[in-house]
C-alpha cells in the first residue's frame, strides 16, 4: 500500500496519506482532521463540532480500500554462494526488498548480482530509547542474472583451447580423467569413472513434441563402512561449480527440496532445500 484515502464515519470527511514502503500498518490519526481544523483561533470551541459529532472521538477514520494506491512488493532471501563459504560454517543470509516490476523475477536457486541501498529499520512500531536493536535489510534497485558458474559462459583463449584439443585427441583421455579423481584413494576405479560421468553430465534429448529425456545422471554409492564414500562425495562437492553437501540422517524429503516457513510478519514462505540451491550443478547426500 502507497498511499490510503481515510474517510470519517461521523462527517465523511476524505484525506490521503502516503505510506512509506514496507511499513505494515499506516499510522491513523487518533481524531478527525476536519474537525480540529474548525477551532477558532482564540482556543474556543466551533459550535459545529457537536453538529459534527467527530469532535473528541478517537479512531474516526475507516480505511477506503476502492481509492488506495498500492504497489506490488516481495520480501526475499538472499543467502552466500555455497562455495563460498568456509567448510563447517553456516551461510549467511540478507534479506531483500523488491518493489514493483523487480517483484516474481527472482526464483529460488538463481545466482544473481544485486545492487541496491543497505537500510536498516526498529521492527517494533512504538521503539523506545531501551529499543536499539535494528535490523538490516537491502532496497534492491536492479538485479543481474548470470550463468557463469554453469559453464554457459565459460571463455578459454587461444591456449587454453589448443591445449584442450589436444587433450581430448589423446587415447587414454578417460583415463586421466576419472584417475584425476579423489588422487589420494587408491583403487575405486569403477566409483571414480562413475563421479566423472556425473560431473560431466549426459546430453538432452528431444522425442517428439512433447517426450523429453533429461541428460543428468544420479549415483548411489553402497558400501561398508570406512571404505572412503565421503571422501568421494567430499572431492565431487569440491570440485563441482554448483554443488551442496548435506546430511541425508538430518534431512527428510520435503526439506531437501523446498520448507515451508513463518515469517517475522506471520506469513508462510517458501525456503528452498538443497536441490532447489543445487539447481544446475551436484547435491552430495551423505548417508
Amino acid at each position: 500500500m502507497r498511499k490510503i484515502t481515510l474517510q470519517c464515519r461521523y462527517c465523511d470527511h476524505k484525506m490521503s496519506i502516503d505510506v512509506p514502503l514496507w511499513k505494515d500498518k499506516p499510522q491513523m490519526p487518533p481524531y478527525c482532521r476536519y474537525s480540529s481544523t474548525m477551532k477558532t483561533s482564540m482556543g474556543a470551541s466551533n459550535p459545529m463540532d457537536s453538529q459534527l459529532g467527530c469532535n473528541g472521538v478517537l479512531e474516526p477514520y475507516v480505511i477506503l480500500p476502492n481509492e488506495c494506491t498500492f504497489v506490488d512488493i516481495q520480501s526475499l532471501k538472499m543467502q552466500e554462494l555455497p562455495e563460498a563459504v568456509p567448510t563447517g560454517d553456516m551461510p549467511r543470509h540478507l534479506q531483500l526488498n523488491v518493489t514493483r516490476y523487480l517483484c516474481e523475477q527472482m526464483i529460488p536457486g538463481d545466482r544473481v548480482y544485486v545492487h541496491g541501498v543497505l537500510t536498516s529499520y526498529n521492527p517494533n512500531p512504538k521503539p523506545n530509547r531501551a529499543d536499539g536493536t535494528n535490523f538490516s535489510y537491502l532496497h534492491v534497485l536492479g538485479f543481474q542474472k548470470y550463468d557463469d558458474m554453469t559453464g554457459n559462459d565459460i571463455n578459454f583463449d587461444v591456449e587454453e583451447r589448443n591445449e584442450l584439443t589436444l587433450l581430448a585427441a589423446e587415447h587414454d583421455i578417460h583415463q586421466k580423467i576419472f584417475k584425476s579423481i579423489a588422487p589420494e584413494l587408491y583403487g575405486m576405479d569403477d566409483v571414480k569413472k562413475a563421479c566423472a560421468c556425473l560431473l560431466f553430465g549426459g546430453t538432452r534429448k528431444r522425442i517428439g513434441e512433447e517426450t523429453k529425456i533429461r541428460g543428468d545422471i544420479n549415483m548411489l554409492m553402497l558400501g561398508d563402512p570406512s571404505v572412503a564414500k565421503s571422501q568421494v562425495l567430499k572431492f565431487v562437492n569440491r570440485c563441482a561449480p554448483i554443488s551442496v553437501y548435506t546430511s541425508g540422517k538430518g534431512s527428510s524429503a520435503a526439506g531437501l527440496t523446498a520448507a515451508v516457513m513463518r515469517d517475522s510478519q506471520g506469513v508462510f514462505s517458501l525456503e528452498g532445500g538443497a536441490m532447489v540451491l543445487a539447481d544446475g550443478g551436484v547435491v552430495c547426500i551423505d548417508e
